[in-house]
């Protein structure tokens, strides 16, 4: 009888896990979502090389439940067809339009300026790196080379 209780205690431990439930917490690090990329008809000047071309104007949807947007920057990472490949980094809010409140809001470049050479498209990918350090997911999307553009 001794050794049927102490299986059935066994068992019994065993079947409960012995662990509480975990619960999800909230996310930290930014969230972007809903990027957009359009030609404007301004023109520009690439500050890396001095070398002009027509402003790529991109916009996206951002949520940083820590509230430090300002103060980080924005990385665009600018892959063309031909392989040839950049990358730039945009100072927020110094060199870009923030609109909303500091936890949730959109962000404008108005100034991303490729310069296609022998190109004829990209594939820009964006990332928010916060105040903290904290990194966001990436977005990408692909943009065809305007008539005209260099």
């Amino acid at each position: 009888m001794t050794r049927a209780l102490v299986l059935v205690s066994v068992l019994t431990l065993t079947a409960c896990g012995g662990s509480s439930p975990t619960v999800p917490t909230a996310s930290t690090v930014p969230t972007i979502s809903n990027l957009a990329a359009s030609f404007s008809s301004a023109g520009c000047v690439r500050s890396a090389d001095g070398l002009a071309g027509r402003a790529l104007v991109m916009t996206f949807d951002f949520s940083d439940p820590k509230g430090q947007t300002s103060g980080g920057r924005i990385q665009l990472t600018r892959v063309y067809d031909t392989g040839r490949s950049e990358t730039h980094f945009f100072a927020v809010p110094t060199e870009v339009v923030v609109s909303g409140t500091t936890t949730t809001g959109q962000i404008r470049i108005g100034n991303a300026c490729p310069l296609y050479n022998d190109a004829t498209a990209s594939t820009e990918r964006l990332t928010l790196i916060d105040a903290s350090g904290a990194v966001s997911n990436t977005l990408s999307i692909s943009v065809l080379r305007p008539a005209g553009a260099p």
